[in-house]
């Protein structure tokens, strides 16, 4: 399934990937670390999307090996990598993800020292 990967390790130009990502250890795999349970961002800018992160990445380590990343339109950092996939209201299954990498710079901030950067 098309999954989009958010890497704060990377530089800007690889910060977001494409992957194919069948089902939730894939999901684990791609995050990487000692993930045990997910945190899932689902924003209006992401439409129909949703983040999986580690949701103990700010003070299990992930924060500081892997870096953090910001959603334009979610209210603090979120630390480590990140699974995009898209999601069905009705069902609540994973769906393929039809962001672009294009269309994701303009929601996922990559850090630098004087905050968030989004390509436009």
């Amino acid at each position: 399934m098309r999954t989009l990967i958010i890497d704060p390790s990377k530089n800007i130009d690889e910060f977001i990937s494409e992957t194919e990502i069948e089902d939730w250890r894939g999901i684990t795999s791609a995050i990487g670390g000692p993930c045990q349970m997910f945190t899932t961002v689902s924003t209006e800018l992401l439409e129909g999307h949703t983040a999986y992160v580690d949701d103990e990445g700010l003070y299990n380590g992930q924060m500081h090996a892997v870096g953090a990343f910001y959603v334009k339109d979610y209210p603090s950092p979120l630390a480590g990598r990140a699974v995009v996939r898209g999601f069905d209201r009705n069902t609540g299954e994973d769906t393929p993800c039809t962001l672009s990498i294009e269309q994701a710079q303009k929601i996922f901030g990559y850090p630098t020292g004087l905050g968030p950067l989004y390509r436009a």
